[in-house]
């Protein structure tokens, strides 16, 4: 099923924990999509720590910011970072941002159920909520 952000502003964000059994080399990281305009569109990918406090996202772990542009219409849309070298060892948050609420924005594959491990804000530095849980998928190669 197919998920529309409700109404927000520049920024707003979903997110999902990821946690790994062991050390990992992320490879790269898809956000099943359903963009019925066919119009381009711009994402940000970020990764983030977790707040060990509230458990929600709290410090972005990339160097550079991840600019994603697109005109894709469906399926998986893939974010290869086998080039940033990114190795992680504790549970961390997927995100994707929208940086444009003017122009139209993919509809986000999803599950109409609560999740513990998804969370959403409508706006840049807003408020995590529980919405629904996000169809993310991640590719990551184990260190041992």
């Amino acid at each position: 099923m197919f998920l529309w952000l409700k109404e927000g502003d520049k920024g707003s964000e979903i997110v999902t924990l990821i946690k790994p059994d062991s050390e990992i080399l992320l490879k790269s990281v898809s956000l099943n999509i359903l963009n019925e305009n066919a119009e381009e569109f711009t994402l940000l990918l970020n990764i983030y720590d977790i707040d060990s406090i509230t458990n929600f996202p709290k410090n972005q772990q990339l160097e550079r910011q991840k600019v994603i542009k697109s005109k894709q219409t469906k399926g998986w849309l893939n974010i290869n970072l086998s080039e940033e070298n990114i190795t992680i060892r504790k549970p961390f948050y997927i995100g994707f941002q929208w940086t444009d609420i003017d122009k139209p924005i993919p509809l986000v594959g999803g599950k109409i159920k609560e999740s513990n491990n998804s969370l959403i804000r409508y706006k840049v530095l807003g408020t995590w909520e529980k919405y629904a849980e996000w169809d993310i998928k991640v590719e990551a190669e184990t260190y041992k």
